[in-house]
């Protein structure tokens, strides 16, 4: 009765026992030893299962038996090897974990009957130690990653403690006083916390949670963190005995929290977010949104919208929000001040802390459509100027072409640096072109402003450009960083006029020397005078020699230059000239005895305009002389003088020829003419003279008239 009831206890025991002979061969095993292995007692018993002859088995278990040994160890047992062998059947697969102790056993007389192993199945307990362990080492990785302190406060010797990381700076084995964590905390926000510690002291039940500025010991500037904390044990009155909490630096996060605000402020659209369940109310405006529409956070949909807009606008916000869609269309927004604009929308659903909110993005259609205009207007405006833009940053000597270079015969994507663009330059224009690049380049700011020949299409006909550009110098990656962006244009038609205009100039000076050298040599004095009666010219103060006086000097006023005035002259020929529009004259004499002749000649601008005159100045003293004599002689009875008879009658002559047009004086006869009884005159040679000076004169008056209409 005994045995059967050990055998009972045997076979029931959790355990699988085993006992086993000196050379490894099992002999015995309750029922758990057959479940663990997955077999029956008779397919184990024997040699089916050997110690020493199976390859599952760890070495450290078969030499124990060998010797005589005690063995204690887990290891892992692979099924799927075992069967290998070919040792015997286990319904059992893949892998466990074992526990085994294995002993000796001896008879009273000392002698060696079995070794037994006790075999335990911890495959579970393996399990789900590891998954704790890895759920720990989770945790820790996660709250490392998280920038998370766990800390402990024990309220009785009112001390913390870090298990995760050291608390504030300070040795993580140690634990930190009060006074010393509040060293480590910003003045500003030492009273707060001083207010929580001494609650915790007391042991109130409370649970915490505020922001701090703290001195982490792997930073140099304040961090913001939140620090919570709450209870978890107890003394027998319900006094707090220990706080568990946590410090989470948010610094990263509100920095990138400030980036996102700063993004979304920027941003050409509006953004809003909406409390549907609040009565539609505004919980977050961007600055484009307060701009166009006059939202807050204080304002809801009513405060903003007139009311005949509110119930329209709502309808698609409810639809969004109970539908969870999103909505993108079309929406003219009428708002309470009469402004209104024609708006793209999505309204989407987006959630924070469980909570659902409405996300509003509203485009100005009216912004598209000018930005459209514009990119459409810069690319007419390219063509018509017969130009392109383009972008080059130095430090990585690439170059970026936009609008209007495709058009020139290469594609902007072969000409990517400085180096390929000046292969296409001239070469007698490459080296200015590479120097004031370099140049601009160095000084880092200002207009970079360079003319040149190129040959985009590759036919040997250069023709010329102008690249006009700005420079700039920003930070990138803490570094100054220099860019220039700017357009080339098209000059050729330009430059070769103003070449051709050029070289029509250096004809021009030619011939204004030329024309200066004859006018410089003709009797009659000649001036040019403004109408503001500025002297522009004359040639070389034969005008002042007419006169036998300093007359009109160049840049000086001419009343001024003549007689000291500070007044035009009364009854001044040019002021004549300038009412008539055409040739004045008049005569006066001198006070060096000398007759003057002034003619004045308007020039007169294609619209009408009087630009100044021209004065001609010629010393008629022995013209005068002439006439004088002539009258005189008229004067003279000719009967009592035969002599007087004879010069009376050839002065007859002189006036008769003087009024005779020279057509008419040639036909006449040809005959020697005395004027007086001292002077022999050719009559038909002075004419000639006379008249050629003044063709000269014509001439010269065109060439000035030509100058000053340039």
């Amino acid at each position: 009765m005994e045995h059967k009831q050990l055998l009972t206890v045997f076979n029931s025991l959790p355990v699988g026992i085993g006992f086993f002979t000196a050379d490894g061969t099992l002999v015995r095993c309750n029922e758990s030893f057959c479940r663990i292995f997955g077999a029956d007692s008779q397919t184990l018993l024997g040699n089916k299962l050997n110690i020493n002859e199976n390859s599952v088995v760890p070495d450290v278990v078969k030499e124990a038996v060998r010797r005589c040994v005690p063995v204690q160890m887990s290891f892992l047992y692979d099924f799927d090897k075992q069967r290998t062998d070919k040792r015997f059947f286990s319904t059992r697969t893949r892998t466990c974990y074992l526990k085994c102790n294995g002993n000796p056993l001896y008879d009273n007389d000392g002698k060696f009957v079995n070794y037994i192993f006790i075999f335990e199945d911890i495959t579970e307990t393996v399990k789900s130690e590891e998954v704790l362990r890895q759920s720990r080492r989770k945790t820790e990785l996660a709250m490392k990653a998280a920038n998370i302190m766990f800390w402990v406060f024990d309220a009785v010797p009112k001390l913390f403690y870090s298990d995760n990381e050291p608390l504030n700076g300070y040795d993580q084995s140690k634990p930190v006083s009060m006074a010393l964590y509040l060293e480590t905390l910003h003045p500003d926000d030492r009273s707060q916390v001083t207010e929580v510690m001494e609650r915790m002291s007391n042991g109130e039940d409370f649970s915490f949670s505020f922001d701090s500025r703290v001195m982490l010991p792997d930073s140099s500037t304040w961090q913001f963190c939140t620090i919570s904390g709450a209870p978890y044990e107890f003394d027998s009155n319900k006094k707090v005995l220990k706080y568990v909490g946590t410090r989470k630096n948010n610094t990263e996060v509100q920095k990138k929290e400030q980036f996102f605000y700063n993004i979304l402020n920027n941003l050409p659209l509006s953004v809003h977010i909406k409390d549907v369940e609040n009565d539609f109310r505004y919980v977050f405006c961007n600055e484009e949104s307060k701009l166009m529409f006059g939202t807050s956070e204080d304002k809801t949909t009513y405060d903003v919208l007139s009311e005949e807009e509110v119930e329209r606008i709502q309808k698609t916000d409810l639809e969004v929000y109970n539908t969870g869609n999103p909505y993108f269309g079309m929406e003219r927004i009428i708002l309470k001040d009469g402004r209104s604009y024609d708006t793209i929308v999505r309204k989407s659903i987006i959630e924070d802390d469980g909570k659902r909110f409405l996300l509003n993005t509203r485009w100005d259609q009216s912004l598209q459509n000018e930005l459209k205009r514009r990119a459409q207007l810069l690319t007419v405006t390219m063509e018509a100027m017969n130009a392109f833009t383009w972008f080059f940053e130095p430090a990585k000597n690439r170059v970026s072409f936009g609008e209007g270079f495709d058009k020139n015969g290469k594609k902007a994507s072969e000409i990517n640096s400085v180096e390929k663009y000046l292969t296409l330059v001239h070469p007698d224009d490459r080296q200015k072109f590479a120097e004031t690049l370099q140049k601009a380049v160095e000084l880092g700011s200002g207009v970079w402003d360079v003319e040149y020949r190129i040959d985009f299409k590759g036919d040997g006909m250069y023709q010329w450009w102008e690249t006009r550009g700005l420079v700039e110098t920003t930070t990138l990656n803490d570094a100054p960083y220099k860019y220039l962006f700017g357009m080339t244009q098209n000059i050729d038609s330009y430059k070769q006029t103003e070449l051709t205009l050029l070289k029509n100039k250096e004809i021009q000076d030619a011939l204004v020397r030329q024309n200066e050298l004859v006018l410089n040599n003709t009797n009659s004095g000649l001036a040019y005078i403004t109408k503001e009666y500025m002297v522009q010219w004359e040639n070389i103060s034969l005008c002042s020699k007419s006169l036998s006086f300093e007359a009109y000097k160049k840049g000086e006023l001419c009343y001024k230059s003549t007689y000291n005035r500070t007044s035009p002259c009364e009854n001044c020929v040019m002021q004549r000239a300038f009412v008539s529009l055409q040739t004045e004259q008049m005569k006066f004499s001198l006070d060096s005895a000398h007759t003057v002749e002034v003619f004045a000649t308007p020039v007169v601008l294609e619209d009408g305009s009087v630009d100044g005159v021209v004065i001609r100045v010629d010393d008629v003293t022995e013209r005068e002389k002439m006439i004088k004599e002539l009258q005189e002689a008229n004067q003279t009875p000719a009967e009592s003088n035969p002599q007087a008879k004879q010069v009376d009658q050839k002065a007859e002559v002189w006036r008769y020829l003087m009024t005779k047009e020279d057509k008419a004086i040639e036909e006449e006869k040809k005959e020697q003419l005395f004027f007086t009884s001292d002077h022999f005159i050719d009559y038909i040679e002075l004419r000639n003279t006379i008249d050629h000076i003044y063709n000269v004169l014509d001439f010269i008056y065109d060439i000035v008239d030509d100058y000053f209409s340039s």
